[in-house]
Formats: C-alpha cells, structure tokens, sequence
C-alpha cells in the first residue's frame, strides 16, 4: 500500500476521500494514520486543500485519502526510486 508522502501535491476526486463534496487537490502536511472503513484502507492526513483551478487561499483540513487511489492521483508521477 502506498502511504501519502509530505508535501507532496495529489488530485483527489470525489469518490476517493472522506468527508466534502468536489474533487480536490490537495499537498499533504502530515501523516496521521492508516484507518479502515467498509474493509478498505484510507489514510487519516492533515492537508492543505483547494478545488482545482481555484485561485483562492488553500484551507487547512484533515481528510481521509483512499488508499488505493494514491498511485495514480499524484501531480508530477511517482516519487523518484531511492
């Protein structure tokens, strides 16, 4: 399973985070934990988060991630092999 890596920006759409409506982007601030819901795995994160293509301020918020949806939700691809 992939874990969310601080700082690093990911585009979230509906259907994969708890709770909001719309599709987010969103740039990680911290790692809060792993948690299951339905059998699934999501992670509880902290988050600085806006609707794409707002020009506004991004808002601080804690959301729940889909596990599963974070390989292919990254801005700029996968992080580079150490």
């Amino acid at each position: 399973m992939v874990m969310p890596e601080i700082g690093a920006t990911y585009d979230i759409t509906e259907k994969d985070y708890r709770y909001g409506r719309g599709p987010l982007v969103v740039r990680i601030t911290e790692v809060i934990g792993e948690v299951e819901y339905d059998g699934e795995a999501w992670w509880d994160v902290e988050a600085v988060a806006r609707p794409p293509g707002s020009v506004g301020p991004d808002g601080a918020r804690r959301l729940y991630i889909r596990a599963a949806s974070l390989p292919n939700a990254r801005r700029n691809g996968p992080p580079a092999a150490h």
